[in-house]
């Protein structure tokens, strides 16, 4: 989060708008809103669209941007939702709008992301993304973060290689019309969800570790790990 942050945030200003696609708990998209919603009085007013496919996570990060304070700069969107309002705001973020700064969180081919989002971006504008790698130099399931610069003189495309990083593939099912899921594959799923709420929490409180009462406090992660325990038991 550190990184992708430090990276997106040397190109924002108040007013920009930013894409955040696999928003994950929120924590990124609440950066970037705070970056670009300015508080002064007949400023221009930024735009965050933070976009996410799995139910629990849209939840967490409704219920942190909240107590960040952020709700009223994020757009918050339902990759899978299938209402007129959410498609429609979801096709011009992918596909009409121009964004100062976009941020993916899954893993793309380089050749799929350059067609789907180069265009996305305004001069000066950058593109953070894990790319999987094209030249067998690393395990399958790792990529590498690149960063793309769109010249604010040229229009022309730079990128340049970052880091190594190990980043889920993007989910392109419907939720509703994969396979039911074993109790084993829950549990997994419940762990990474978890896991990312505990990132979550870390980073927004000086890297403390959520205890068990934190975690009944938050309503989200309460059921969460309410589930993931019955779930357990019935394993076991």
């Amino acid at each position: 989060h550190a990184v992708i942050a430090e990276i997106i945030a040397d190109v924002l200003r108040p007013g920009d708008k930013v894409l955040d696609l696999g928003c994950g708990s929120g924590y990124l998209a609440a950066i970037f809103s705070k970056l670009v919603c300015s508080s002064g009085m007949g400023a221009e007013q930024g735009k965050v669209v933070a976009v996410e496919c799995v139910p629990e996570l849209l939840k967490l990060t409704e219920s942190n941007l909240k107590k960040a304070g952020c709700e009223n700069g994020v757009v918050l969107l339902d990759a899978y939702s299938s209402s007129r309002n959410n498609s429609d705001k979801l096709n011009d973020a992918i596909f009409v709008d121009k964004f100062k700064a976009i941020h993916v969180s899954f893993a793309m081919e380089k050749q799929e992301l350059e067609k789907q989002f180069l265009d996305n971006i305004v001069p000066g504008g950058r593109i953070v993304a894990p790319i999987r790698d094209e030249t067998g130099n690393q395990p399958q399931k790792e990529q590498i973060l690149t960063i793309y610069q769109k010249d604010i003189k040229t229009h022309k495309i730079s990128s340049r290689e970052v880091m190594r990083v190990l980043c889920q593939p993007m989910i392109k099912e419907m939720i509703s019309d994969q396979p039911k899921q074993t109790v084993n594959e829950r549990i997994a799923e419940l762990q990474d969800i978890l896991k990312t709420w505990t990132e979550g929490f870390k980073a927004s409180n000086n890297g403390k570790h959520p205890t068990r009462e934190d975690i009944f406090n938050d309503e989200t992660a309460k059921n969460l790990f309410t589930e993931f325990s019955k779930l357990r038991q019935r394993k076991w």
